[in-house]
């Protein structure tokens, strides 16, 4: 029994990963590695200073994911959209939330975590304010 069918979709997928169009894209090094990674919640705080504690060492909560970043004036990135709420990627939206914030942890895995500190306790700014 022929399947022509079968043999035109083998074909198609053949056609997309030879032309390099089969969804996946190249590494990305620097700020823009952080898109696609998931962000996480912790209601400790954590300390800017000294050894950061690791990930495991933490109750973490799933915030988002991590969808783009947001340029300074300087073009450097200043913070990133964050993709929250919604069910398998529907009825998300997207908030900015400032790289000061973020912290990346490291993991038991040997991986990292990004997590944003909801504690509430405000760090001293590491440099005065100019009035």
């Amino acid at each position: 029994m022929d399947h022509p069918i079968l043999g035109a979709a083998a074909l198609g997928l053949a056609a997309f990963s030879f032309n390099g169009l089969d969804g996946a894209e190249p590494p990305h090094d620097g700020p823009a590695a952080l898109i696609g990674q998931p962000l996480y919640a912790s209601d400790e705080a954590i300390p800017r200073h000294g050894l950061p504690p690791r990930a495991e060492d933490l109750a973490l909560d799933a915030l988002g994911e991590v969808s783009g970043l947001v340029p300074g004036p300087d073009g450097e990135p200043r913070a990133l959209l964050v993709a929250v709420g919604g069910l398998w990627g529907l009825g998300s939206r997207e908030v900015e939330l400032a790289l000061d914030r973020v912290h990346s942890l490291r993991a038991g895995d040997g991986g990292t975590r990004l997590v944003v500190d909801l504690s509430g306790a405000a760090t001293a700014p590491d440099r005065p304010r100019d009035l």
